[in-house]
């Protein structure tokens, strides 16, 4: 593989923002170099948690043109990512990818490459620049989901209003309506869900000042001072880990997440390596292990 000059700065300027001490999450390191390696849509579930996890591989992916590593870059939240995506020429067809991971690291200067997609490319792609801007929260985001909340296409609408809703956007709750009154499943169905888990819009708390709704931040693993669980309560949620795939374990890794010490990450991990579990199971088991060993 080409190793390219800017590969090697960032992971020189990347790499030292981690402690230089023993890893204390080896198997997980070991994990995300390898979901980083291979790609998909997994990426943009974790990016936000790597801190300096697989910067290598994920710099790797994005040099050869792969556009959802290209947005992972920008959802890691890293400065050197910035200055990347700024001097560094991307494989062609990458535009639309490297204006969003812009975005998100809050350079709005190629904003008008994601509005034209957001005009002229098909469906598939719409709805998936949709959900990316869904994970922002910058006022060029929220303009350009409030301006797709009228395409032509009812699962963009679904996808721009699920985020709106949930930040009181009245006409976002709608749209959702609309969808679950005269849509086609399986959009009709989420359409319902969305609309009846938004909270009720008003006319005082709109986007602007509903910072409760700003998705979440790493947090440290458990401090020695913290208080215990009861350990009935982390049992049981280990014991669900075990179940079939569905609403109850992903609620139980959430709970182990919250509960565990650092040393169980590898019961997640167990998780994540199932061959029976979705991808957004297996995504949610990562991002917990991520959450529970910080870099």
């Amino acid at each position: 593989m080409r190793v390219r000059w800017w590969m090697l700065l960032w992971v020189m300027v990347w790499a030292p923002t981690v402690p230089a001490r023993a890893a204390p999450c080896p198997s997980l390191d070991a994990e995300v170099e390898s979901v980083a390696r291979a790609g998909g849509d997994i990426l943009l579930r974790i990016a936000p948690w790597l801190g300096g996890r697989g910067a290598a591989a994920l710099l790797a992916r994005a040099d050869q043109g792969d556009a959802q590593a290209i947005m992972a870059l920008g959802l890691t939240g890293q400065a050197e990512a910035l200055r990347v995506l700024r001097e560094h020429r991307f494989a062609k067809g990458t535009s639309v990818a490297r204006a969003l991971a812009l975005l998100a690291l809050g350079d709005g200067t190629e904003t008008a490459t994601i509005a034209h997609a957001l005009e002229v490319g098909d469906p598939g792609q719409r709805a998936r620049i949709v959900v990316y801007l869904g994970a922002l929260r910058t006022v060029r985001s929220r303009d350009l989901l409030e301006k797709a909340l009228s395409d032509p296409d009812a699962a963009v609408r679904l996808e721009a209003a699920r985020p709106l809703a949930k930040a009181r956007h009245p006409r976002a709750r709608r749209v959702l309506l609309e969808i679950a009154r005269t849509g086609a499943e399986p959009l009709r169905a989420a359409a319902t869900l969305a609309a009846s888990t938004a909270p009720p819009p008003k006319l005082e708390d709109q986007m602007d000042d509903d910072d409760d709704d700003a998705p979440d931040k790493p947090t440290p693993g458990k401090d020695a001072g913290a208080a215990p669980v009861a350990i009935s309560v982390l049992e049981a949620a280990r014991a669900r880990l075990k179940g079939p795939d569905g609403d109850a374990l992903r609620a139980a890794l959430q709970l182990f997440g919250q509960n565990a010490p650092r040393t169980e990450v590898d019961v997640l991990l167990g998780v994540a390596h199932r061959g029976d579990v979705s991808l957004d199971t297996r995504g949610l088991a990562l991002e917990t292990a991520l959450r529970l060993c910080p870099p």
